[in-house]
């Protein structure tokens, strides 16, 4: 009987140690995602972007940012989320957020005229060289891969009839290897357009914040490990 009371003691000691030290090891991953959060909140307001423009080994150009990691609640009340926009597609629980934009820039375009009309005159007057002279209004058209534009030329100014730009992408989402034996989760954002130029990139992975076990787990274990005392 002894010997029994003796095993049951050691297994009651050994099951309160396990349940304070589960418990110090939860308080502790608590602590550091309470941080992580708390980070993410001045990140979800920092209006400064943290993208790069980077260029890759095969020389296309491409937008990365490190992923930034907050709770539904706290991507509401920074304006990412609306609760409306949520109810209104039927989401309830959202797992990741990309917000972009890009803008739109076409330099040294050379456009052609559609059947040009050209008037050469002649001053008789003071008998200088003829002067070639463009009749309006005329048609104007420019295509490529990327970008459709045309439009005329009249006596008045330039008419853009039609611009259309071409957007064909890639977001990629994983870990970007940072130096020796690091890593860094990223999105990145990438497209072949020429015309187009990122100026705005975020990605917040949505975090639940479950309140239940946020401290049920640690209240079983404190209350757990005072019955295993009151065994001893």
């Amino acid at each position: 009987m002894k010997t029994l009371e003796k095993f049951e003691r050691k297994a009651l000691l050994i099951l309160l140690f396990t349940a304070i030290v589960f418990c110090l090891i939860y308080m502790f991953k608590f602590s550091q995602t309470k941080d992580k959060l708390t980070i993410a909140e001045l990140k979800l307001y920092d209006t400064t972007e943290h993208f790069q423009i980077k260029i890759d080994k095969a020389g296309n150009q491409y937008a990365v940012v490190e992923q930034t990691i907050a709770t539904q609640k706290q991507a509401i009340e920074a304006g990412l989320l609306r609760e409306q926009d949520l109810k209104d597609k039927n989401l309830k629980l959202i797992e990741s957020v990309f917000t972009y934009s890009q803008s739109f820039k076409a330099l040294s375009i050379k456009a052609n005229f559609e059947n040009p009309e050209i008037i050469t005159k002649y001053d008789t007057i003071y008998k200088t060289d003829s002067q070639a002279f463009l009749s309006v209004p005329v048609a104007f058209k420019y295509s490529d891969k990327y970008l459709f534009m045309s439009g005329r030329v009249l006596a008045t100014g330039v008419v853009h009839d039609s611009i259309k730009t071409t957007i064909q992408g890639k977001l990629i989402v994983g870990k970007q290897k940072t130096g020796f034996l690091k890593s860094s989760s990223v999105a990145i954002l990438q497209t072949d357009n020429p015309y187009l130029t990122t100026t705005s990139f975020k990605n917040v992975i949505i975090e639940q914040d479950n309140n239940f076990f946020k401290y049920a787990v640690p209240i079983g274990s404190f209350i757990g490990g005072v019955w295993l005392g009151s065994k001893l």
